[in-house]
């Protein structure tokens, strides 16, 4: 009977001391896994930091293209706009020209309307090359947009 009261305290004393390792084991696991998961967070939060960073770095880096596009664009708007002036001016002095050339008394030389009908050959292609420039400013500004919606 002494044996088995001895037998007995043995196995209280196993069980209380294999319940009070496991509650530590239990405790410093739970330990870890707080720290990790602090970690992690703290981790995800600095990633999503520097994403948000570098996110606004291409903005900046997007808007900052755009706006130079956009100051081309204009300047080739302008341009263009100068041209076709400098044109009508031009194809009235033509007209004016075609009009003495056939007149006999007019002080007129005979290549006058020849030169205006080369200069208006070279402004209409300055201004068929600065439409090509503005069209590929704005492509380019469409491309830029697609990609910071794509982020």
């Amino acid at each position: 009977m002494f044996t088995n009261i001895k037998l007995i305290i043995a196995a209280v004393v196993i069980a209380i001391s294999f319940g009070a390792g496991w509650q530590v084991n239990g405790r410093r696991l739970g330990n870890k896994i707080t720290t990790l998961q602090k970690d992690y967070a703290e981790a995800a939060a600095k990633a999503s930091e520097e994403n948000r960073r570098l996110e606004a770095a291409a903005q900046q880096r997007v808007d900052n293209i755009e706006a130079t596009h956009a100051e081309n664009i204009q300047q080739l708007e302008a341009r263009i706009a100068a041209a076709n002036r400098a044109s009508r001016g031009l194809r009235d002095q033509l007209a004016a020209a075609n009009r003495a050339a056939e007149d006999p008394d007019a002080a007129c030389e005979p290549d006058d309307a020849a030169k205006l009908r080369q200069l208006l050959i070279e402004l209409d292609e300055m201004a068929g090359a600065s439409a090509g420039a503005a069209d590929r400013y704005a492509e380019q500004i469409r491309g830029l947009q697609e990609y910071v919606r794509s982020l």
